[in-house]
């Protein structure tokens, strides 16, 4: 059961976009497990496989999208250059535990509330309606050769050595079928 909605909105601090919400008179960041919780969501609803290397395409994607519409990031954590493909390492810590199998659980934080995005907001609302239309009946195999083709940002750090991908190439990286 999700015990609390984020109220998703952003705001500028130190010329820096970040992406909060309020809860009991403090202000938390919006994060890749929040995201996360929202694409295990409906995958449960429409009774879709998610296993944790989808689950890290499909939370790349999402920022992706978002980042090209928006030119600000969803969240401020960065992807890992890893060999299968952009890895968000909370999610990865988050969801290891599933191997190769269909998560089973959301994330909860330590005080056990699961925390989801209201995709109140129209441009959030999209990326993820976007990327889950798009990408929903991939497999995680499919997904992370879809993130090695070139062109993309995780290829462009992977040849350049890089150990996160670069907002900068994630803005000019293409859509691939």
């Amino acid at each position: 059961m999700i015990n609390k909605i984020i109220d998703f909105f952003c705001c500028l601090k130190y010329n820096k976009v970040e992406h909060s919400f309020n809860y009991r008179g403090g202000v938390y960041m919006l994060n890749a497990l929040h995201v996360s919780n929202n694409l295990i969501n409906r995958a449960m609803a429409d009774n879709i496989h998610m296993s944790p290397m989808k689950l890290q395409k499909l939370v790349y994607f999402v920022y992706k999208r978002y980042l090209q519409e928006t030119k600000k990031p969803l969240f401020s954590e960065r992807f890992a250059t890893w060999k299968y493909g952009p890895v968000q390492e909370n999610v990865y810590n988050e969801f290891k535990e599933f191997g190769a199998n269909d998560i089973t659980r959301r994330y909860a934080e330590v005080n056990g509330n699961i925390l989801i995005v209201k995709e109140s907001n129209e441009k959030v609302k999209e990326a993820f309606n976007f990327v889950w239309n798009k990408y929903k009946n991939y497999n995680g195999t499919q997904l992370s050769i879809l993130t090695h083709k070139d062109g993309t940002a995780w290829k462009y750090a992977y040849d350049n050595n890089k150990a996160y991908l670069e907002d900068e190439q994630i803005l000019i990286e293409g859509w691939l079928e």
